[in-house]
C-alpha cells in the first residue's frame, strides 16, 4: 500500500506531480502497487502519477478534501482497479484519459451529499 506523508519536513504534501522533464509520473510503472491511499493535503494528482501499476486494486481519496485536479492519464492503465474512493463534496477536474483502460466494472464511492452526479461519464460508474 502506498500512503503518503502528510507532510515533509513540516510542510504539507500538495501536489504529486511528474519528473521534471514531463515524463514519468511519480509511481507509474511500480507494479506492486495494490493500494493507495493520499492525505488531505493532497490537492493535485499529475500527470501519470500512478500509469501502468497493473496491480493496483484501490484508490482510496476518502481523506483528500482538498482535491480539485487529476491531470491527464493519471490511472491509465490499471487493469486491475476496482474501486476509487472520493471524499470531497465537488468533483475535481480531469485531464484527459485519467481512466483510460482501467477494468470496465470499476466502481467510484462518493459522499452521497456530494456534487458529483455524472462527472466520470461511463467509466467507471457511480
Amino acid at each position: 500500500m502506498v500512503k503518503r506523508p502528510k507532510s515533509i519536513d513540516s510542510y504539507p504534501v500538495k501536489n504529486l506531480l511528474p519528473t521534471e522533464n514531463g515524463e514519468l509520473g511519480t509511481f507509474q510503472d511500480i507494479e506492486n502497487i495494490t493500494s493507495i491511499s493520499l492525505p488531505q493535503s493532497v490537492e493535485t494528482i499529475g500527470r501519470y502519477t500512478f500509469r501502468n501499476c497493473s496491480n493496483l486494486v484501490n484508490i482510496n481519496l476518502e481523506e483528500c478534501i482538498n482535491l480539485t485536479t487529476i491531470c491527464n492519464n493519471a490511472f491509465e492503465n490499471d487493469v486491475s482497479l476496482s474501486s476509487i474512493t472520493f471524499g470531497s463534496l465537488n468533483p475535481p477536474s480531469l485531464g484527459t484519459g485519467v481512466f483510460n483502460n482501467i477494468d470496465p466494472s470499476a466502481v467510484v464511492y462518493v459522499n452521497w451529499w456530494s456534487n458529483f452526479g455524472t462527472t466520470f461519464g461511463t467509466n467507471p460508474s457511480l
